[in-house]
């Protein structure tokens, strides 16, 4: 995809699975910021990761990262993120974890044990981010094969009968179920 393409049948989620295919990131790496141009309110969407190596770039520190960027993404992203970002710029292990562990001591967060803890730590982010890709991805083909059908069906229709109607769909509330089971049996109470 070399551009993000909206179309009448998009709503919030499909616009931010196109956006993580199009930055090559997972949806939750997306920063959604809303910007005022003129009278009119409008959704930008841009890439953490991108965000991250640009502050690093500008001799941010991880704290200033962090401090930047806790309320739109996990810490967990931040931190890996830093890490992977800054030792590809020849920062060495060691100070990351320096910093990293100075960061989570700041925020009630366990510390990193040592570098060989990091490493682990690194390449279980790494596997998340690609698995969570994936899923993504997978996640953006059904939308766009469902919009696909929907256009079909707006273009074949009778003239005789209204064209499908559509709006935007807005999710506002999502609901959790959870279905306990008793250890010892495996049954729900």
């Amino acid at each position: 995809m070399t551009e993000v393409v909206i179309t009448p049948f998009d709503n919030e989620i499909s616009i931010l699975h196109k956006w993580a295919s199009y930055f090559k990131i997972p949806v939750r790496l997306i920063l959604v910021t809303t910007q005022i141009q003129g009278v009119k309110d409008v959704t930008m969407y841009s890439s953490g990761i991108s965000h991250i190596n640009n502050m690093i770039d500008n001799e941010n520190n991880l704290r200033s990262i962090y401090n930047s960027l806790k309320d739109k993404i996990e810490t967990e992203d931040i931190v890996m993120a830093y890490t992977l970002l800054a030792t590809a710029k020849n920062k060495t292990l060691d100070d990351v974890m320096t910093e990293i562990n100075k960061l989570y001591i700041d925020i009630g967060d366990e510390t990193v044990q040592d570098v060989n803890e990091l490493k682990l730590v690194l390449a279980d982010w790494r596997q998340k981010f690609a698995d969570d890709f994936q899923y993504d991805m997978e996640n953006l083909t059904e939308l766009l094969e469902i919009h696909q059908q929907l256009d079909e069906l707006d273009k074949t229709a009778d003239p005789n009968f209204p064209k499908v109607l559509y709006s935007p769909i807005k999710v506002d509330k999502v609901t959790i179920k959870a279905s306990p089971t008793l250890k010892s049996t495996g049954i729900a109470p």
